[in-house]
């Protein structure tokens, strides 16, 4: 009788996962899908963690463990329905044919020309040279010049002690 009660807890614990990630998945166009990446993170440490050290008796001399056979199973479950919701993004190749012409598609946008690099800016900053460029995407971005190489047969550096 316990062996049944397991598998009717099992069942309803597999019914609660869908049922409150199956809304998440459903409410990804108003909350976004952060929501449900993080509750599927969570319940892979859960799941993990249950599958580690929580067995349970079902019929038939078997013994699971509820993280192994609903959470892991239910977590594949909703990342292909995630797959098959959203879509894969269909990119036209433009690998040759037999012929040597690559695949042309009516409905591929074409890319506009690309620009050369803009050249960064030489500043001081601190009294030092750095460069400096701006880019919409990530704002300021400053570095330092690379080192001049020096050659191996140059002596010792400044910064090198010599041993005799």
């Amino acid at each position: 009788m316990a062996e049944l009660n397991n598998v009717f807890l099992l069942a309803g614990d597999a019914v609660l996962y869908f049922v409150a990630l199956a809304a998440l998945l459903r409410a990804r166009r108003r909350i976004g899908l952060g929501a449900f990446f993080c509750a599927l993170g969570v319940m892979h440490f859960l799941e993990t963690y249950l599958a580690g050290i929580l067995y349970v008796a079902l019929p038939f001399g078997i013994v699971t463990s509820p993280g192994s056979t609903v959470l892991f199973t239910g977590k594949l479950m909703m990342l292909l329905l995630l797959y098959i919701r959203e879509d894969a993004v269909v990119v036209p190749s433009q690998v040759p044919n037999r012929r040597g012409e690559a695949a042309r598609f009516e409905s591929a946008p074409i890319a506009p020309p690309r620009q050369a690099p803009r050249p960064a800016d030489v500043e001081m900053v601190a009294g030092r040279p750095v460069h400096v460029v701006y880019r919409p995407s990530r704002g300021l971005e400053v570095r330092e010049p690379a080192p001049r190489r020096m050659p191996l047969r140059d002596g010792p550096r400044e910064t090198d002690a010599v041993v005799r």
